[in-house]
């Protein structure tokens, strides 16, 4: 999956002179993703990175339509994982795991309230 998000990436940066005379705009970005334990995922993941793209073709001056994705990935940490109850009764146990990606894509529509 990455290869085909670079490689889409570099395909439009060398488009963009067609594309902005059109009514299409490109959005990238990307960066470092920091959630609570607590709160948001299970504890035995870490924090990660993501990167995301995003267009928009504006159909009229009131609507337009976009398309969006973006890849996360997060840190697998064996050292985060306690199991109580196996610890109190002295087995002995082991870790193992992988780190978590996720791919998102969506598409929609934008309506322009302007009078």
């Amino acid at each position: 999956m990455k290869k085909i998000i670079f490689t889409i990436s570099f395909l439009l940066l060398f488009l963009i002179k067609n594309i902005s005379a059109q009514n299409i705009s490109l959005t990238f970005g990307g960066g470092y993703l920091y959630s609570d334990f607590d709160n948001t995922k299970l504890p035995y993941w870490e924090n990660g990175y993501l990167f995301s793209f995003s267009s928009d073709y504006k159909i009229t001056d009131h609507i337009s339509i976009f398309f969006s994705s973006s890849y996360q990935k997060h840190f697998f940490d064996k050292n985060l994982v306690y199991l109580n109850s196996i610890t109190v009764a002295g087995y002995r146990y082991s870790i193992n795991g992988e780190n978590s990606s996720v791919i998102e894509l969506s598409i929609g529509s934008k309506l322009y309230a302007t009078s």
